[in-house]
């Protein structure tokens, strides 16, 4: 069968469905597939006494409510008042 058999229409689809397949697998099989971001779990401590808040990691065992050690300005209880996780900032 020779080619130009074929009208110039299907030529052109022919064309067409080959690079859009090449595209398409070109595209899936280079494209860098991205990590999700990751996260930490942070704690909020504050003073029950005065306005002094501290963040630090969290660790197993805390809840929002717990009271866990004092102050280091006034002596008074700490409490956590949140947990939460934040995204971590990628190192440059």
């Amino acid at each position: 069968m020779d080619i130009s058999a074929f009208d110039p229409f299907t030529l052109i689809m022919i064309g067409l469905t080959v690079f859009l397949v090449v595209y398409l697998l070109t595209s899936t099989f280079l494209t860098k597939k991205r990590e999700p971001p990751k996260k930490k779990l942070v704690t909020v401590l504050t003073c029950l006494n005065c306005t002094y808040i501290e963040k630090r990691n969290y660790k197993e065992g805390d809840y929002v409510g717990k009271t866990v050690g004092e102050c280091p300005k006034c002596e008074g209880n700490m409490l956590i008042k949140a947990i939460y996780s934040e995204i971590e900032q990628p190192k440059t």
